[in-house]
């Protein structure tokens, strides 16, 4: 009898089963858990069982699904567990879609030669023989319905066999779009010759980072390498950071050999399943997904290409772990042993820096024909009168735009939960003392307050700058503005695109297309806009309020900032204008947009980092308590302050404080925030915590709300 160890989805921890059977480590099987079938992955065998060896299940061999996972992916799930400090639950549901369907089939195997059988019974047996596995329904088209006798005959001579299988029930459902016809350059630029051939030179490396500005072309370095480890026979697996990007970039990886697969989480369990299957094949193939692709399970895989890795997209915000892809992108390229090639226009601080310490950086700093870099107009709006925040420069530049037959796109963040002060005549926003980040504005304590360290100051009644009483809180809306829009230029077509505006899948890939086609005369949105919307007729960017996203209380902020002003002034073509609008037209990021100085802002930025001790020369852990009495989550977090100061670990305390959005669903949110330039010291203060107090543990957090 053997002991087989399995991680069952919505179990917290392994199961036991039972067998005489042997099976692969990595075999998919559904499995009996309190009467009802669950999909479960075997982890390894077991050698001396813990529990009484009578309450053991037993596993069939049909309960065998027919899918085998890498090995490697199950030490990346075991790291996870280790890394992320929650139940095995939390980890395998990113690794197994959700459908606990099945169906029993069953399958002939070819066993021995016999002498003696009529000429039917050896065009069967030869038929099973060429292939490794013939189900009974193959047979039965290829022979007729009286097979079965046959077969039976065949198994009681025993040179055929049958086993059952369980195979997931799929109604043969493939994610299917018809992508766009793209243009692809006859060849490659110097410069992107230069960097194709030293990616394959290169044997000791496995960071890359493409730093290309918008139109370089970095897109059609993916695709010549693509296409060589397809060649090689390997797959590939590319990354993007929204659904909404999918369509943009995958014409770019059709190749008529090779099979294109899409992958996000709008996706039926039974597509998914599609794709693994195909991922766990021996054909190459190239896999385009959202940031959950990054679980999906390769036989063979060549090289994980990251586009647009700076997004906060890739960051899970919503579920347990709340993991980032880059980080499970770097541990699987150790454990797999291929590279990573990370691709931005405006790249993260913490990729920039570890391309420059211990990878591999490559600079494309010019556009490709068909680009320049367009006029970059800074607006204040202290002096101009503003209905929702649309100045009278923004309103004339965009009836000159569409005069002329361009479009426009006009992007506004959403991030504005957390409210700040701001004077509408100098630009002053009060910032923390110590964490260099504004301080959230509450009304109805009147109180301003750091949601880092927990410094508390009374709101000014005047601006201590310029000593104007114009001091307010900041706030907007996008569903206003187009309202604004459709009331001004009520002959052209207006849209919004943000997660309100467009829902699944359909809405999303319909609003591109149109966009793409010209259809829309104004497009109007959140970070959604600025990603990828390559369009020739763009002829103004405007950001409506700069101020909203700078100032957020985030030490990413100005970080955020930057990359996007970039990125949507990179959706400009030739001869156009991107407008900022700003209260603080003196901030020196306008500046550096405007002249187009990415490494100036790459230095300034690190050099600040470094001084304050953030990512990425430190990480953090955010503790949050979610309590129906305030003081309740305060008290606790103190009580594990106490105890991470007494322990004298090499970690910096900060708070507690109440979260931005303060209470949800009836109970209050406090927080403590770890800060510690070795993540092991980070775990050994997690591991102070008693396990009976529940938290909300989130590591390296990108959302601050």
């Amino acid at each position: 009898m053997i002991f087989y160890d399995f991680l069952v989805t919505g179990v917290p921890f392994p199961l036991t089963y039972k067998s005489d059977k042997i099976f692969k480590v990595g075999s998919l099987f559904f499995l009996k858990v309190h009467g009802k079938k669950r999909l479960g992955i075997l982890i390894k065998k077991n050698e001396r069982p813990e529990i009484d060896i009578r309450q053991i299940k037993d596993i069939e061999n049909r309960d065998f699904i027919g899918l085998v996972y890498p090995e490697e992916i199950l030490t990346l799930i075991l790291w996870m567990k280790e890394y992320y400090r929650v139940g095995f639950d939390k980890i395998i549901q990113f690794f197994l879609p959700s459908s606990v369907s099945y169906i029993e089939k069953s399958y002939y195997f070819f066993i021995r030669e016999e002498e003696g059988l009529n000429e039917k019974e050896k065009k069967v047996l030869e038929y099973i023989k060429k292939r490794k596995r013939v189900s009974r329904r193959v047979l039965i088209k290829n022979f007729g319905a009286s097979l079965s006798y046959v077969l039976q005959k065949l198994e009681k001579k025993g040179v055929i066999k049958k086993t059952a299988f369980m195979k997931l029930h799929k109604k043969n459902k493939v994610f299917s779009y018809e992508l766009s016809e793209i243009r692809v350059p006859e060849k490659p630029t110097e410069r992107q010759s230069r960097i194709i051939r030293d990616f394959f030179r290169e044997t000791g490396k496995r960071i890359f980072l493409i730093h290309g500005v918008t139109g370089s072309g970095k897109t059609y370095i993916y695709r010549e390498i693509v296409k060589e480890f397809l060649e090689k026979g390997k797959k590939v697996l590319v990354l993007v950071p929204e659904i909404s990007l999918i369509p943009q970039i995958a014409p770019y990886f059709k190749f008529d050999k090779f099979n294109l697969f899409l992958w996000a989480f709008i996706l039926s369990a039974e597509e998914k399943w599609n794709v693994i299957e195909n991922t766990l094949s021996q054909e190459p193939c190239v896999v385009v997904a959202a940031r959950s692709g990054v679980f999906i399970p390769f036989k063979n895989l060549g090289v994980i290409i990251v586009d647009e890795e700076q997004e906060e997209s890739y960051k899970e915000k919503e579920k347990e772990p709340f993991y980032h892809a880059r980080d499970i992108v770097i541990k699987r390229s150790e454990i797999e042993n291929v590279p990573i090639i990370f691709g931005s226009a405006t790249p993260s601080l913490e990729v920039y820096n570890l391309s420059r310490s211990s990878g591999i950086y490559y600079s494309i700093p010019e556009r490709i024909s068909g680009y320049s870099n367009p006029e970059v107009e800074i607006v204040s709006l202290r002096n101009e009168p503003v209905r929702f925040y649309l100045s009278v420069s923004m309103l004339e530049s965009i009836e000159e735009t569409l005069k002329k037959n361009k479009k426009v796109i006009l992007f506004l963040n959403r991030r504005g939960f957390a409210h700040f002060l701001q004077c509408r005549f100098c630009g002053y926003v009060p910032l923390c003392p110590d964490c260099s980040i504004s301080l959230t504005y509450y009304k109805k304590k009147n109180i301003l307050l750091c949601h880092y360290c927990g410094w508390k100051e009374e709101p000014p009644e005047f601006c201590p700058k310029c000593n104007s009483y114009n001091i307010k809180v900041s706030s907007f809306g996008t569903e206003k503005i187009e309202e604004e829009l459709k009331n001004l230029f009520p002959d052209r077509t207006i849209c919004r695109m943000d997660r309100e505006a467009i829902s699944g899948r359909k809405k999303i890939f319909e609003l591109f297309d149109k966009f793409i086609k010209g259809d829309i005369d104004i497009l109007i949105g959140t970070q959604m806009v600025i990603k990828g919307l390559d369009n020739p007729l763009v002829g103004l960017a405007g950001v409506l309020y700069a101020d909203q996203e700078i100032n957020f209380p985030d030490f990413r902020a100005r970080e955020r900032m930057f990359q996007r002003l970039v990125q949507l002034t990179g959706r400009v073509r030739k001869e156009g204008k991107t407008i900022i609008q700003t209260y603080n037209p003196e901030e020196l990021i306008f500046e550096k947009v405007k002249n187009f100085d990415l490494e100036g802002f790459y230095k300034e930025e690190l050099e600040e980092r470094k001084k304050l001790n953030y990512p990425p020369f430190s990480h953090i852990t955010l503790i949050e308590t979610q309590t129906k009495i305030r003081e309740d989550g305060e008290e606790i977090l103190e009580y594990i302050k106490r105890k991470i100061i007494k322990e004298g670990l090499k970690i910096q305390v900060l708070g507690p404080s109440l979260a931005p959005i303060e209470k949800i669903k009836g109970k209050y949110r406090n927080r403590l925030l770890l800060k510690a330039e070795k993540i092991y010291d980070l775990k050994r203060a997690l591991d102070l915590i008693p396990e009976k107090l529940k938290f909300k543990i989130d590591l390296n957090p990108y959302d601050f709300l």
